[in-house]
């Protein structure tokens, strides 16, 4: 065995018994673990340590037992007062002040559940909720219609306001509730902390089904369910305005609108407003013209990025504040009968709820008049003519030529004074030249011959005036040409010879010099 072999075999047999990284990782921890038993020990831990916890713990238990086996010796009414009701046991509740209607109109059928508010639940205020129309109801709900809540330990019909939360924190007034996603509603009654679940009913839930022709009992009676976000005294709900005006008069870039506003007072809040016209023109409102001989009330001047037409129609979008309903009307469903049902006395008493117009009409068998003014017509509009583009002379000049309008072959002929085949056309003729048959008895041959001759000079006549306008026209022409050659011979003659003398004068005084 050579030596290089012993070399490598010693070198494999030391990797082999180097040990690894999990080894090593293992040693570490050890270490670790030895060091801190050895100062747990020198800090005076073990089971010194947990001593006194175990004490507290120990007097804790022993006190448990002691009770227990005290109040296992005393009687069951006893203990209870002590100790308290356990879950799940049955008891007997005395309540005071109860009104003699609740005892009349207890019904043992229907559970009722004890429950208490606390001090914070008293107060009166607006309530935010995330609202969401229940996917069974059959139609959609709408703003500021009466709607029975349920929210906490009470019941009580109010009024809804339902918006939308935008993107830059404004919530904006919604007709109706949406369909299927939620939105908000703003309703009026006691305040409860937030994230209290909400479940509302439609008003046909307190009404009996007497009559199925009565369109105003779906089958489904619960209006939406929700959860309470925030309570406030009031929250501002903005509502979209569109209001539309009409120039008449125009100054370039200002304009005079009319039609917008009832008065100066209302044009003095919009002051600074954007507004536009249906061409996408943005303006400003600048201020009301209180010129009584030539202004309305209403009327304002406004500012516009370029000059607009008297066809134009300008708008201003806007947001007004909605007025939030406070209506609180309690359920007495337990005290008293609802009005409608057959145990209500006749003297018209019982809990009246709140009821929509369309309700009540029903209810008296009043039929909705239908207005002229809303049935559809149709639309005749007159046909649009644009205007001609008309470009001022100005610009057409400082146009380049590939860009400026170019007249068509009518603009054009009209511009030279005419088609010349038309005015021909049109020009008074001799008379035609008559056969041997259609001529008249007095005339002759030669009379003919005469006429012929006579229109043939008349021909030459016109070539030989257009030739001498033709020639004449090339002469100035040439004339012209000739003339600016001329001159620029003399300049270019000036010059040579202004080249040479310069260059001879040089050469004599360099001569001279010498």
């Amino acid at each position: 065995m050579s030596k290089d072999t012993k070399i490598l075999e010693s070198e494999y047999d030391k990797n082999l018994l180097r040990p690894t990284k999990r080894q090593k990782l293992l040693e570490k921890r050890q270490r670790h673990k030895a060091l801190f038993n050895q100062l747990y020990e020198a800090a005076g831990g073990g089971p010194e340590a947990t001593a006194f916890y175990d004490k507290l713990v120990a007097a804790r238990e022993a006190q448990q037992a002691l009770n227990q086996e005290v109040l296992k010796s005393l009687p069951e009414e006893v203990a209870s007062r002590l100790e308290g009701f356990p879950p799940g046991a049955y008891v007997r509740i005395e309540i005071r002040g109860v009104p003699s209607q609740f005892i009349k109109r207890f019904d043992p059928c229907q559970p009722l559940v004890a429950g208490g508010l606390s001090s914070a639940e008293e107060a009166f205020g607006h309530l935010q909720i995330r609202f969401r129309t229940h996917r069974w109801l059959k139609r959609v709900l709408r703003s500021n219609d009466p709607l029975t809540v349920s929210i906490g330990w009470r019941r009580y019909q109010t009024v809804s306001v339902f918006s939308q939360e935008e993107h830059n924190l404004r919530k904006r007034f919604l007709k109706y509730s949406l369909p299927h996603e939620h939105c908000l509603a703003t309703i009026y009654g006691p305040l409860v902390p937030p994230k209290t679940g909400v479940i509302a009913f439609v008003n046909s839930a307190w009404q009996l089904i007497d009559d199925p022709k009565n369109p105003y009992l779906p089958a489904f009676r619960v209006a939406g369910t929700g959860t309470v976000i925030d309570s406030n005294k009031s929250f501002q709900i903005m509502k979209k305005l569109k209001l539309i005006g009409e120039p008449y008069k125009i100054f370039s870039k200002t304009a005079f609108i009319r039609g917008m506003f009832n008065s100066s007072l209302e044009v003095s809040k919009m002051i600074g407003c954007r507004i536009q016209t249906a061409s996408k023109i943005r303006g400003l409102i600048k201020a009301a013209l209180t010129n009584p001989s030539t202004s309305k009330p209403g009327d304002f001047r406004a500012t516009f990025e370029a000059q607009i037409r008297k066809a134009d129609i300008v708008f201003l979008r806007t947001f007004f504040a909605v007025e939030l309903p406070r209506y609180y009307n309690p359920v007495l469903n337990r005290l008293v009968p609802i009005a409608g049902e057959k145990s209500t006395p006749s003297g018209g008493g019982g809990w009246r709820l709140l009821r929509t117009l369309g309700e009540l009409k029903w209810e008296a068998g009043i039929k909705t008049e239908s207005k002229p003014d809303s049935q559809y017509k149709p639309i005749n509009r007159p046909i649009y003519v644009p205007a001609p583009l008309r470009v001022p002379t100005k610009l057409v000049a400082a146009l380049p030529f590939a860009h400026k309008p170019k007249p068509s072959r009518k603009e054009a002929l009209a511009m030279l004074g005419g088609d010349p085949v038309k005015a021909a056309l049109n020009a008074e003729l001799p008379p035609p030249v008559k056969t041997m048959d259609e001529m008249e008895s007095g005339e002759s041959r030669q009379e003919v011959i005469a006429r012929l001759r006579q229109l043939h000079t008349d021909f030459l006549h016109r070539q030989k005036e257009k030739m001498v306008n033709r020639v004449t026209k090339h002469k100035k022409q040439l004339a012209k040409v000739n003339a600016v050659k001329a001159v620029n011979e003399r300049k270019r003659r000036k010059e040579y010879f202004a080249r040479k003398s310069g260059g001879k004068r040089s050469r004599f005084s360099k001569g001279g010099d010498e």
